[in-house]
């Protein structure tokens, strides 16, 4: 056995501080079934960005089989998950929190 396989992956439990001191959101606010809702559920702190994120969410839903038999996206025919699936679905986390530089710390390391 590698030491990988050895080294136990630490899953953070809902609310918990992550190690950048955000807390932690492990349920999504859907079913992974389910297609997020049109609107922003109560909460969102970005409801544009919701919304957005939802448009390019559905736009890279379906997926295919390509020449070799691996799942694709239906619209850009990426290996699924697309690039822009995941974007969606960061964007869909993302829409939660508060937008950066009003309560929330900038990413950038010069400021």
């Amino acid at each position: 056995m590698s030491t990988g396989d050895q080294r136990k992956r630490h899953q953070p439990r809902h609310g918990e501080t992550s190690r950048h001191g955000e807390k932690t959101v492990t349920d999504p606010p859907m079913d992974r079934d389910d297609h997020p809702p049109d609107d922003p559920p109560p909460g969102v702190a970005q409801p544009t960005l919701w919304r957005l994120a939802v448009r390019l969410y559905r736009d890279h839903g379906g997926v295919v089989r390509d020449a070799r038999g691996l799942l694709a996206c239906s619209l850009c025919h990426q290996p699924w998950p697309c690039r822009g699936r995941r974007l969606a679905q960061l964007g869909l986390a993302e829409a939660w929190l508060p937008p950066r530089g009003r309560g929330r710390p900038s990413m950038r390391r010069d400021r």
